[in-house]
C-alpha cells in the first residue's frame, strides 16, 4: 500500500468582463517513504463565453501533464461514465 500526501494550489483568473476563466492547478503527491510513489500532476482549462446575438458560444479546453510514477487510479479521466478504460 503506497500512502503519500497531497498538496494542490489552484489559480483561478477572471477578468473583470467575466466571460473568460483560465484555471492553473498543479498536485504534488509527497510519499511517507522513499520507495513509494512520488508525482507531480499539472493541469490548465481555458473557458471563454461570446455573445453571438441572443445566443451564446462557450469554448472549453483543458490538458494536463504528469511527471513522475503515477499510480492508474490517478490518471486524467477519458470518455464519460459510459465508457470503457483498459489498463496494461
Amino acid at each position: 500500500v503506497d500512502i503519500s500526501s497531497v498538496a494542490l494550489l489552484r489559480l483561478v483568473y477572471n477578468p473583470a468582463a467575466k466571460d473568460s476563466q483560465l484555471v492553473l492547478s498543479t498536485e504534488q503527491a509527497m510519499p511517507l517513504r522513499p520507495d513509494w510513489l512520488c508525482f507531480n500532476r499539472m493541469q490548465v482549462r481555458v473557458e471563454r463565453n461570446l455573445p453571438l446575438g441572443p445566443v451564446r458560444l462557450s469554448l472549453f479546453a483543458k490538458g494536463g501533464a504528469v511527471v513522475g510514477n503515477l499510480p492508474p487510479y490517478e490518471a486524467f479521466p477519458i470518455g464519460g461514465t459510459n465508457s470503457v478504460r483498459g489498463y496494461d
